[in-house]
């Protein structure tokens, strides 16, 4: 359930947690639609920002995109959306350690980053399955002492 509903640590790694990368789908967030409809956002500004922020994550997974600018892309596009929280610190300890790479479970081999980004339920649910991996390899190494 952390993977898709809490605020933090939402993404389990083998010795720590992470909060997952928010990108929220201008058209599917009600709080997004709101603001749109209300004249404060622009719905093209919010749909360029959010095809930029995806972009950049998968230019960054394969180390095309610098992780200072992404954080501050990251932060601009949560802060069009009406966010509360700035997320850049966490956002920038998830980004610096990339422990979706060091992952030997399936969701991680096939999603790359992906999984790490917290966005719809498809994503969020196998996020879910790969905090189970976790867990369980926890609980077996625990058996073993």
């Amino acid at each position: 359930m952390q993977a898709f509903k809490e605020d933090r640590d939402n993404y389990y790694a083998k010795h720590r947690t992470y909060v997952a990368i928010r990108v929220p789908q201008v058209d599917v967030s009600m709080k997004l639609k709101n603001r749109i409809l209300s004249g404060e956002v622009r719905q093209e500004e919010a749909f360029r920002l959010e095809r930029e922020c995806l972009d950049a994550l998968r230019r960054f997974d394969r180390r095309r995109f610098p992780r200072k600018d992404l954080v501050q892309l990251l932060a601009e596009y949560q802060h069009l959306c009406g966010g509360k929280r700035d997320y850049s610190a966490e956002y920038e300890e998830l980004l610096k350690d990339r422990p979706w790479k060091d992952c030997r479970c399936a969701v991680c081999q096939a999603l790359g980053i992906n999984v790490a980004i917290f966005r719809g339920a498809e994503r969020n649910r196998r996020r879910g399955f790969h905090n189970v991996y976790v867990i369980y390899n926890r609980l077996k190494r625990l058996r073993r002492r």
